[in-house]
């Protein structure tokens, strides 16, 4: 049995006509993939670049603080024991946007996104992960709930929290150029038969 290979010898324009709009419609949706620090790495990307890249984020993140005020004081000959209990919650959805304001002070495995300006959570590649492993949100995950740094304080963070990590539009990477051929292939010469 011989496999036949068929190329077209004509109507190289309506290949041409498919592939752009191929192009042209898989550019008007945004792919997100993981940020690993092996991306940061092969693409060689500058801490300037860092900073123009759109991330967003994988999975909620859900932070929890419990902030409390006590007083006393004495009225009309009673002792008077105040204690307030307020409790401050930020959630970040799946998918929300964030920037990377400064990266200078970051170690060359983590980056620093703001959801809201003047406030940002580290994220970032640990351990064994940090070749190729994916930026995930930094935090103390080994207490349940884990607690992560932000706004100046320490925050409680939600079950699913850890398993947070950044992504971007994979058409913010510039494209790869492949280039290629098929080779035919080599038949036995009828000598060696």
């Amino acid at each position: 049995m011989r496999d036949i290979l068929v190329r077209p010898t004509h109507a190289p324009h309506a290949l041409l006509v498919v592939t752009l709009i191929a192009g042209a419609s898989a550019s008007c949706t945004r792919q997100l993939i993981a940020f690993t620090h092996e991306l940061r790495l092969t693409e060689k990307l500058t801490n300037e670049e860092l900073t123009r890249l759109q991330y967003y984020v994988s999975t909620p993140i859900r932070l929890e603080r419990n902030v409390g005020s006590s007083g006393r004081e004495v009225s009309q000959g009673r002792l008077i024991v105040r204690s307030d209990r307020t409790i401050h919650q930020v959630a970040i959805r799946p998918k929300t946007p964030g920037i990377a304001e400064s990266v200078e002070a970051v170690t060359p495995h983590s980056l620093k996104i703001s959801f809201e300006a003047g406030h940002a959570l580290e994220f970032g590649a640990k351990g064994s992960d940090t070749i190729g492993g994916a930026y995930k949100l930094y935090g103390q995950w080994k207490t349940s709930p884990g607690t992560v740094s932000f706004a100046g304080a320490r925050w409680q963070a939600g079950p699913k929290s850890g398993s947070a990590f950044l992504m971007i539009d994979r058409n913010a990477i510039p494209k790869l150029k492949r280039e290629g051929r098929t080779l035919p292939g080599l038949r036995l010469p009828k000598d060696r038969k």
